[in-house]
């Protein structure tokens, strides 16, 4: 919430409250495998997505001790918050497997890597990769997106659709986005003067 700036125009009663997230590696088996559904139909056997999954206690209490780490580590760089925290949750990678089915519990698509049994090349040096990666594929008027396309993450996904929207809308339509993209921003940033200055007027009052 700290880089929106709009949360605090648009929540005034929400000023003093901010979230946080952080992320680790952690690997799937650490947690246990992936409990089957009791008498569901759901993907491979699995609790369907919209049905909250049953946990063991062992699960449970493995899962405490990670928010408890987290917790701690965070408070050594951020001492001032103690005591201010209301609410600390985690997901782990069945929390991730439960959701996203990938089958390794990571939100994350393809490696960066090669394959290891060198059977494939490192998709960002092997052509054959690259040209199976492009947004624009064999088949007339198909273009695939995200994050495989380029690099993993959050932000490279939704780069990756920009970009792709446009390749998709050739030259002139690329041009005529760009510009029309810098004008409402400019706008935009004009509109967030005029709310802080009401903002502080109201608070001046």
């Amino acid at each position: 919430t700290i880089k929106d700036r709009n949360h605090t125009l648009n929540n005034p009663q929400l000023a003093e409250y901010q979230t946080c997230q952080i992320l680790s590696l952690a690997k799937m088996e650490w947690f246990g495998t992936v409990e089957k559904a009791v008498e569901q139909e759901g993907v491979d056997g699995r609790t369907p997505a919209w049905k909250h999954p049953e946990r063991d206690v062992k699960y449970k209490e493995l899962k405490q001790k990670w928010v408890d780490r987290f917790q701690e580590a965070f408070l050594k760089y951020y001492p001032q918050l103690e005591g201010k925290i209301e609410m600390f949750d985690m997901a782990t990678p069945l929390s991730i497997e439960h959701y996203l089915p990938t089958g390794s519990g990571s939100p994350i698509g393809l490696d960066v890597n090669g394959i290891e049994n060198g059977t494939e090349g490192c998709r960002f040096t092997d052509m054959k990769i690259m040209k199976k990666l492009d947004m624009k594929t064999s088949i007339p008027n198909l273009w695939i997106t995200g994050q495989d396309t380029i690099l993993c993450g959050v932000p490279i996904a939704q780069a990756a659709g920009l970009i792709t929207a446009l390749r998709v809308a050739g030259p002139f339509g690329a041009a005529k986005f760009v510009a029309r993209s810098v004008w409402l921003l400019l706008s935009t940033l004009g509109e967030d003067q005029r709310n802080e200055k009401q903002v502080l007027k109201k608070k001046a009052d």
